[in-house]
């Protein structure tokens, strides 16, 4: 059965409010079958990602300086 016998035996007999939950169950089938294919994808054999020094140094270095943070926390009481 192609598209057009499709459309001329059933959805042209639907409603509109009909066709919209067609049209949403097909997005969220659809948005559900990616994330399970990004899910297998994404999983990869080693369980720690690889990093480079500046990297890890990034992510695992402080955000904020000390003496910066009591200043930020000065100011903040200030306005």
């Amino acid at each position: 059965m192609n598209i057009n016998q499709l459309y001329h035996t059933y959805l042209s007999q639907l409603s509109w409010k009909e066709k919209l939950e067609l049209a949403e169950l097909l997005m969220q089938s659809t948005l559900e079958s990616v994330r399970q294919k990004e899910q297998t994808v994404s999983t990869p054999n080693d369980d720690k990602p690889k990093y480079t020094p500046l990297q890890e140094k990034l992510l695992n270095g402080t955000v904020m300086a000390n003496e910066d943070y009591d200043l930020y926390l000065e100011k903040k009481r200030h306005f």
